[in-house]
């Protein structure tokens, strides 16, 4: 179960809930809001799984920013990181075969 998000022509996101409690969707024009609950076991994880960055450059921003972030003995804030999207015309830009992007760049997973 999760959530998987990645580049395309833009952005491609996919959810697989297998236990759904409850679920909502609003759809108008080109805004989409889809919710829910999924139950899981107690005392659960959620699995966060980034692949790196494709170009160098932007690979060694992600580092620097977590880098930064764990440099307080005491986080207190959430950890926010920013990586480009790998859609098509990024990976074109950056001289790399594009295929159809990099579609599971973000995976967020749960029992």
């Amino acid at each position: 179960m999760g959530g998987v998000f990645g580049g395309d022509s833009s952005v491609v996101w996919k959810v697989d809930a297998r236990r759904v409690r409850e679920t909502t969707v609003t759809s108008r024009s080109t805004v989409h809001h889809h919710g829910g609950t999924d139950e899981t076991p107690e005392n659960g994880f959620f699995t966060i799984t980034i692949n790196l960055p494709t170009d160098p450059a932007a690979r060694a921003d992600f580092f620097a920013q977590l880098r930064k972030y764990t440099a307080n003995p005491e986080p207190r804030d959430p950890l926010v990181v920013r990586i480009p999207i790998e859609d098509v015309a990024y990976l074109t830009a950056k001289k790399q075969t594009p295929g159809t992007g990099t579609q599971n760049q973000i995976l967020v997973d749960w029992p």
